[in-house]
């Protein structure tokens, strides 16, 4: 009896193994990231053109608050406001499923921070502070990002005063999973 059930289970499990879906396989953010070359599109880093091809069952708005810059980007679904936030006219984000991911930054000051928030159970699921450049000191800068998903992960690149870089964030966890300096002050890749 006890061979009977060995076998059994031995065949059941030799079953599953063969009919069982292979599991997907992760791609390695950070083997793009390394692979990945530079293409900064100047049009593609405002909250306007974010809200042009923002997707999903919510629509998006960037409204021009006042003449210097500032704007409130609105999320709704019909004519109801389900999420704003105050940026300015480089604010950038997109969407997949119910979530939003926004890039909060200054346009005169480095780094840069990514907020996952959830537009159906209107709460910030994280916030990740991006690697970039890291630390610059500085009296005069520049700072713009374009921000878009691929497929299971937010796609960064900042173009900074001091350089250029692109990232990788985990969707759900917003954990950076691929990072990669292309040109620092200077001109050399890192």
């Amino acid at each position: 009896m006890r061979h009977a059930v060995f076998a059994i289970l031995t065949l059941a499990g030799s079953w599953l193994t063969v009919f069982a879906a292979p599991a997907p396989e992760e791609k390695d953010y950070q083997k793009i990231a390394d692979k990945e070359e530079w293409k900064w599109t100047p049009e593609r880093a405002s909250a306007r053109d974010s809200a042009k091809h923002f997707k999903g069952d919510f629509h998006a708005e960037a409204v021009e608050k006042d003449s210097n810059g500032f704007t409130i980007v609105k999320f709704l679904k019909g004519d109801d406001v389900v999420f704003s936030v105050e940026g300015h006219e480089g604010t950038v984000f997109a969407g997949k499923d119910n979530v939003v991911y926004y890039a909060d930054y200054s346009p005169n000051a480095s780094g840069c921070s990514v907020i996952a928030y959830d537009l159906k159970a209107k709460k910030q699921v994280w916030k990740t502070s991006l690697k970039g450049l890291g630390p610059i000191r500085h009296t005069r800068y520049s700072n713009r990002v374009i921000l878009d998903i691929k497929d299971d992960a937010v796609h960064v690149l900042g173009k900074e005063s001091a350089g250029t870089y692109v990232e990788y964030l985990d969707l759900k966890s917003g954990k950076t999973v691929g990072h990669r300096i292309f040109e620092q002050a200077g001109g050399k890749d890192k």
